[in-house]
Parts: C-alpha cells; structure tokens; sequence
C-alpha cells in the first residue's frame, strides 16, 4: 500500500514516484482528493513501473460520497499528448478498467473528483 502525499499536481512537475518492488503482482493506492464544482481542482499523480512479467493490469478505483471521481493510467507522461491506456468518469464507485503494460517504463496515473464540496477518501488498486 501507499499513500498518496502533497503536493502532488504532475502539471506544476510535482508526482508521487512509487517504487514497485519485483516480486509485487499489485499496488494500493490511498489517499484523499478536494472535490469541488470546479473540474479537478485537487488532482493526485503517480509514476512507477510495473515489474518484470506484467502484461495486463486490472484496476479498481473505490470510494464513499456522491461525488464523480475519475482515474486514468498512461504509458508516457500524459502532458506529450499520449492516449491513456485506460479511464473513466463515474459518480458510481467502484470504476474499473483494464489494459495491456510493458513492464520496466514509466506509468503515469492520476486520481481527481468534482462534485459537491467535500474531501473524499480513496483506493486505487491495480493487480497485474
């Protein structure tokens, strides 16, 4: 598990680099996100690589309130204008997607809300 720590907004160049061990088959991401009536005001970002041997990853992204939370994964940094290998928009938790990876390069993900005023409390999980 890791948690996710401010600030972390990949667009001001700050990410949260997470190391994934060789032997992992999954990562849980926790944190929290400042969800409001403006479109992702509080985005969290993250870049690891999967390991050695992942070809395919499922993800799951879970939390509570009425709140439309989105989460997307790339295989280049998202701000060259690569197409995310996955993404959704749901006000309906959990959101799942899946896709093929290659091991060993940089993954960028990221996880933002909208809605009503709140802090929302989540958990990304993606098993390969």
């Amino acid at each position: 598990t890791y948690s996710e720590s401010e600030p972390n907004f990949w667009p001001a160049g700050q990410i949260n680099d997470i190391t994934v061990s060789p032997g992992d088959t999954a990562l849980c991401i926790t944190g929290s996100a400042l969800c409001d009536a403006a479109d992702y005001d509080d985005t969290d970002w993250f870049r690891f690589q999967f390991p050695a041997g992942a070809t395919e990853v499922l993800a799951s992204l879970i939390w509570s309130g009425g709140v439309n939370f989105d989460a997307s994964l790339w295989d280049a940094d998202p701000l060259t204008g690569p197409t995310a290998l996955f993404g959704g928009s749901s006000s309906v938790s959990p959101e799942t997607g899946s896709s093929p990876v290659t091991s060993g390069i940089d993954h960028y993900g990221f996880v933002g809300c909208d809605g009503a005023v709140s802090t929302v409390n989540y958990e990304w999980i993606l098993t390969w």
